[in-house]
């Protein structure tokens, strides 16, 4: 916000280009073009970043960059991002979240620790963002990828962990990366009213099948 650091910021509007406003219908997105966005003036985003990881580098192995999807609105940032993390987090302490930006997919590897990714796939490794608590974890549960939750304190669902973790306390994680059935490639999960998204992968001890009713979830 304007006038609460030293840096040199303001609030401007936001417009979506056409190929991003067609492919990509997201509830954070709407928000923004809605409300507008908050910027730092482009000689000091460096500094934006630095400023702030720079004071929780010493407690902390990660840091999350979430909304990147922003970046297809407001320019390119990534530079900055990650010049910051090779000062700050050896250069690979970033879990990146909301990754379906293009060149993030070719270009953000090298300092991508873990991605999120709502409705798109990445080098093999898919997922979805939905809000429902039964899905999400679901979704994780078939991704080559740790389950974490993320419930305040004393606000854990023990009922629904226990379906996705064994007695024991091991997890039934996925040894191959989970792909997308060919019958649900080219559709659309989300909109189109009809199909299931459906995808596949392998555990240590057979194979795994995910079926998730999406539509309406963008």
């Amino acid at each position: 916000m304007p006038g609460t650091t030293h840096l040199d910021t303001k609030i401007v509007s936001c417009k979506l280009s056409p190929g991003l406003d067609g492919t990509m219908e997201d509830f954070a997105v709407v928000k923004i073009v809605k409300g507008s966005i908050g910027l730092v003036h482009p000689d000091q985003a460096e500094e934006f970043y630095d400023s702030m990881h720079s004071y929780i580098s010493f407690s902390m192995t990660y840091v999350m960059a979430d909304s990147q999807l922003c970046n297809d609105v407001i320019g390119d940032s990534k530079p900055c991002l990650f010049n910051s993390l090779e000062t700050n987090f050896n250069g690979t302490g970033l879990i990146s979240s909301m990754l379906q930006r293009n060149d993030f997919f070719l270009l953000g590897a090298q300092q991508i620790s873990m991605g999120r990714v709502v409705y798109a796939t990445r080098m093999g490794y898919f997922s979805i963002g939905p809000s429902v608590r039964e899905i999400s974890a679901a979704s994780r549960a078939i991704c080559r990828r740790p389950v974490y939750v993320s419930d305040s304190l004393g606000g854990h669902d023990f009922d629904l962990l226990k379906k996705v973790v064994f007695p024991d306390g091991n997890i039934s994680e996925c040894v191959h990366f989970v792909l997308p059935i060919r019958e649900c490639l080219f559709k659309s999960p989300l909109f189109d009213s009809k199909t299931i998204l459906r995808n596949w992968s392998f555990n240590k001890d057979g194979g795994v099948v995910g079926a998730f009713n999406c539509q309406g979830g963008g």
